[in-house]
């Protein structure tokens, strides 16, 4: 998940710190949190939420919990 972000910071030549956020159902709250905590150090902050389907191979692994896949 890091792949993204490192993509965008290397054809930016951008140095700035990223982060990227994996938490099941809970990863929009993690990420908003981590953002929030960010702007109140005193540092910009942008969010950037996106979900894409698991490969095949993976999806025989998935628990389903609240209509959420982890």
């Amino acid at each position: 998940h890091n792949t993204a972000s490192g993509l965008v910071s290397i054809a930016n030549r951008n140095t700035a710190t990223s982060t990227a956020v994996g938490a099941g159902g809970d990863t929009f709250l993690a990420g908003m949190l981590e953002a929030l905590l960010t702007v109140a150090a005193g540092e910009p902050a942008l969010l950037v939420m996106s979900d894409e389907l698991l490969p095949e191979p993976f999806r025989a692994h998935v628990v389903e919990e609240q209509g959420w896949v982890y």
